[in-house]
């Protein structure tokens, strides 16, 4: 079964509410994130925004 678009946004911004948790974002976060967000097809431009505008 293939995950729609909206599934696998609504995956990724899932995981980066469970980052920003402790309000600290580390290197392996930082990372998994970009892993999640390829893996996903989402561009790298879009990863790195995403994780800075959480802060």
């Amino acid at each position: 079964m293939e995950l729609t678009y909206k599934d696998r946004s609504e995956f990724l911004r899932g995981f980066l509410i469970l980052v920003k948790k402790d309000n600290n974002i580390s290197e392996f976060e930082r990372k998994m994130i970009m892993v999640v967000g390829k893996y996903f097809g989402f561009a790298e431009e879009f990863c790195e925004e995403s994780i800075n505008t959480l802060l």
